[in-house]
């Protein structure tokens, strides 16, 4: 479900290795679906690897937009 989304995050990503050169790991994040597929509650999981907050409020914020499967 993320794959059709893989833009939006290069995008956030591409940003943020401007100002963060070498920026990598991954970003885990956590959310709920309800019965329609829509997601809420989003928050990056502490085990994360990439800490900026930047990269990580981009993502976040393009996410309420995303439809997940049923």
């Amino acid at each position: 479900a993320i794959v059709p989304h893989q833009y939006e995050v290069q995008v956030c990503y591409k940003n943020a290795v401007t100002r963060v050169p070498g920026l990598a790991g991954k970003l885990q994040v956590n959310f709920e679906l309800d019965d329609k597929g829509k997601a809420s509650r989003f928050t990056a999981d502490s085990s994360s690897e990439i800490k900026d907050k930047a990269f990580v409020d981009c993502v976040l914020g393009k996410m309420p937009f995303w439809q997940f499967p049923k």
